[in-house]
Formats: C-alpha cells, sequence, structure tokens
C-alpha cells in the first residue's frame, strides 16, 4: 500500500501541515524523488518545523524524520571527531563514516567532559545539492519531541564544546537519510533502531 489513507483521521492529523510537507501520491513514478526535491529548498531557511510529525505508536502511515543539528561534511565531521576522540576508521558497507560507532564514542566524550546534559546521534541526513553524503550532529529529531528544539543555552554548550562557533555549519533542520519518506510502517522498526543504539553502547563499553 503506496498512498495514505484518505480517510478523516489522516485529515485531523496531517491535513493541516503547509502542501510541501504533506505526502504526495507515492504510487506515481519518481514521487519520492519530488517530494524530497521539494522539502530540501524548504528546509534550509526553515526556522520552526511544523507541529504534528512525531512518531505514531502502532502501524500508521508515518511521516519522515527530521533532524535538528548542525549538517557537516565528511571533512568537517571527521575533523571534529579527531579533534574530540570519537574518529573511527571503520566504515559502512556503502562507503559512508560509521555513525553508529561515532554516536557511542561522542556521548562518552559529552558524558566526561562537557556540561552538556542529552543524547546526542550522528545521522546521515539528505544532502540538496550533491549525492555526497552529509552527515548531522543531531540534537533532537521530530520523531522523539515533534519541532521542539533544545534550549538556546544547551545549544550554546555543545556548540563551544566542539568549537563550532563562528564555523559555516548549518543548525538547523533536516531531512534524515533513512527515514526520509512518508510509509507505512510500525513505530517499532524505529524503537529497533534505537534498542540497537543501546545495545552497541553497551557491548562497546564493556
Amino acid at each position: 500500500m503506496s498512498t495514505p489513507p484518505q480517510s478523516p483521521n489522516f485529515t485531523q492529523l496531517y491535513g493541516h501541515l503547509p502542501p510541501v510537507f504533506q505526502p504526495h501520491d507515492f504510487a506515481q513514478r519518481g514521487a519520492r524523488t519530488r517530494w524530497r526535491e521539494n522539502i530540501l529548498p524548504t528546509l534550509q531557511n526553515l526556522s520552526e518545523l511544523p507541529q504534528g510529525l512525531e512518531l505514531r505508536k502502532g502501524y500508521h502511515y508515518q511521516p519522515p524524520r527530521f533532524d535538528y543539528g548542525w549538517r557537516l561534511s565528511e571533512n568537517e565531521l571527521s575533523r571534529i571527531a579527531q579533534r574530540h576522540g570519537f574518529a573511527v576508521a571503520s566504515r559502512t558497507p556503502a562507503g559512508g563514516l560509521d555513525v553508529l560507532w561515532m554516536t557511542s564514542l561522542l556521548n562518552d566524550v559529552l558524558a566526561t567532559s562537557s556540561p552538556f546534559q542529552g543524547y546526542v546521534r550522528i545521522d546521515q541526513v539528505i544532502n540538496s545539492t550533491t549525492t555526497v553524503p552529509v552527515y548531522c550532529i543531531t540534537l533532537a529529531d521530530s520523531y522523539r519531541s515533534g519541532n521542539q528544539t533544545p534550549a538556546p543555552g544547551q545549544v550554546d554548550q555543545i556548540r563551544v564544546f566542539l568549537g563550532l562557533e563562528g564555523a559555516k555549519v548549518q543548525l538547523g533542520w533536516h531531512l534524515d537519510g533513512k527515514w526520509c519518506n512518508w510509509q507505512w510502517t510500525t513505530s517499532d522498526e524505529v524503537a529497533a533502531e534505537e534498542r540497537q543504539r543501546k545495545s552497541f553502547d553497551d557491548r562497546r563499553r564493556r
């Protein structure tokens, strides 16, 4: 099933979204690509994400995930990781940075060396200009916190710690590289990803 349900419940949940955020008829050829191409320019100048894009418990036509943080190139992220001790040599099968391992190391570094309180992820996000991978140091995401972001003081703490003040990196909302489409899925799939991260953290720290 590829198209969203035409029901009062669906309209109640998502009918308030600006048109660019609403799902297309993904049964059409190339519809997902066109949707992403349309949403990316909007995110570049977006000050606040619309409400109502949280992950719905159970099996639903789920929205994409939007990650809030700093978008970085591989070189930019690698330099920060080397400076602060969360760089890793391993790569994913597709050749990208091993963000699972880097996330685990980064949170250990923050727990011992930074006043920032909270869990930070490193995610691959969709790049609006090229197919070259780009990454996000994610402070919040729409699945977990809707359109809420950390307090400015907390953002400043991690910005200063990582040396991002004055850097030409974009703090804002970015389209997640994995959960980048409207799709029929269950919240358990996302929960499984979080369990995998926790299991990885536990194994690495033993």
